[in-house]
């Protein structure tokens, strides 16, 4: 009796077989046994910044061997046509229900394309309108959505007159279950970057292979762009500094007496408030506006921890380094220009340590060998590079996305 391990492989093999591109990018995911979901399911997870595929062992080897492909198939088929993407943005408070509305739409609209499914995935052709006339055949996910909506309230209504969708509704368990939670700006914008970089993977290597990518691919990554684009970068960048340079403790000290226990106790002092260290480009392509502006954004965000910074100025050197006060203003008398490396920048991270380092640059530089391991973050000034040589160290925000 063949394995787990090999049901999967061999799935994994024919899917790829019959549809090469979905079944390279089925090779991109991270796949797990787990008897903690029912059946099957796709999600990103948020830990290890990555899309996993959960099957239930038991589940997977009941079926038929065409069935696991045709699972693998449905899976698949739910990232691409960016199931996976639309729901966290819709709203951050979607009831369950509506969760498993949006599943079942989202089962039906696929499922049209893929053969050998078992018996109790959805199936559009089951579904009834409450004229009795058959669900139309071949729409999207929120087609669906909001017909199942409409014909719930109206069969309810009319008593279920010929429709049968509250039946179904009342009898269906769902075939695969689906991480649909609300998600943080941050959370989101991990999981589009990653979405890209999968789907970029999968067409690379499928392009060696001479297999054609479906044109739906095109439409999936604009999709991704579009959402990326429409994320607030705002409540990002709040959330890198909150979680970096957040209220100082306070420590312990005999020098000062306890208010309650007296000099029988020690009393508590503040203590070292984390460090946030900014560097900006001057070497040109950043005006003395631009930088005051940015200037203005992270005085906005200083609130939620430190109340000042350091500031340093870069062009091929480090040459400026002074605090930075909450609402400052920078006299342009003191802003130089010049070439753009960053070599000093990084030596500088590198000997302080900052909590956070946030670099304002173009992003035009040449990559270097220096590899700070703090926290970074990297902004880009409009019309920069946001594919700068470094962006894989740290994190990477555009300027224009915070005005």
């Amino acid at each position: 009796m063949i394995d787990r391990k090999n049901a999967l492989q061999a799935a994994i093999f024919y899917l790829t077989a019959q549809q090469p591109f979905y079944g390279a990018m089925l090779q991109e995911l991270t796949i797990k046994f787990t008897g903690s979901i029912p059946t099957a399911g796709i999600t990103f997870n948020k830990k290890a910044n990555q899309f996993e595929m959960y099957i239930n062992p038991t589940f997977f080897m009941e079926l038929k061997p065409e069935e696991r492909v045709a699972v693998f198939h449905h899976e698949i088929l739910h990232f691409t046509n960016q199931h996976l993407f639309r729901v966290p943005f819709l709203s951050d408070n979607t009831s369950n229900e509506e969760k498993k509305l949006f599943n079942i739409a989202g089962d039906m609209a696929i499922n049209q394309y893929i053969l050998d499914l078992p018996k109790e995935a959805v199936n559009v052709k089951d579904w009834k309108l409450d004229n009795g006339n058959a669900f139309p055949t071949y729409q999207n996910m929120e087609y669906y959505h909001e017909l199942i909506k409409e014909e719930k309230k109206k069969q309810k209504e009319n008593g279920n007159t010929q429709g049968n969708v509250n039946d179904l509704l009342d009898k269906y368990k769902e075939f695969d279950v689906h991480d649909w939670d609300s998600l943080d700006e941050e959370t989101k914008k991990k999981m589009l970057e990653e979405a890209k970089k999968v789907v970029k993977r999968t067409i690379e290597k499928t392009s060696y292979s001479h297999s054609n990518v479906p044109g739906s691919i095109k439409d999936l990554l604009t999709e991704l762009e579009s959402l990326s684009a429409g994320l607030n970068y705002k409540a990002i960048l709040r959330a890198v500094i909150k979680r970096t340079v957040s209220a100082a403790d306070r420590e312990g000290t005999w020098k000062k007496p306890n208010k309650r226990y007296g000099a029988y106790s020690p009393g508590t002092k503040v203590g070292n408030l984390p460090q946030l260290h900014i560097y900006a480009d001057t070497s040109g392509s950043i005006s003395t506006t631009e930088l005051n502006g940015f200037l203005k954004i992270i005085s906005e965000f200083l609130k939620v921890g430190a109340r000042d910074c350091m500031l340093g100025l870069w062009h091929t050197e480090l040459y400026y380094k002074e605090k930075y006060k909450l609402r400052s203003v920078l006299d342009p008398e003191v802003v130089q220009s010049g070439g753009t490396t960053l070599t000093q920048v990084l030596q500088d991270i590198v000997k302080c340590k900052p909590d956070l380092s946030i670099i304002l640059t173009d992003g035009y530089y040449d990559g270097e060998a220096i590899k700070p391991t703090t926290e970074m973050l990297w902004i880009i000034s409009d019309g920069g590079n946001k594919d700068h040589p470094m962006k894989h160290i740290g994190k990477t925000i555009l300027l224009e996305g915070l005005k």
